[in-house]
């Protein structure tokens, strides 16, 4: 479950593509909390 999650996570990454840290740092937390509620 969790690799699903995080391959996922990779392509939203790829797809915004820019070096905002504040972005990748709000993505980073809103995969953990989806990992948390499974």
């Amino acid at each position: 479950m969790f690799l699903i999650i995080f391959r996922l996570n990779l392509k939203i990454k790829l797809f915004f593509n820019h070096n905002d840290e504040c972005l990748e740092k709000q993505l980073e937390e809103k995969t953990l909390l989806i990992v948390f509620n499974f």
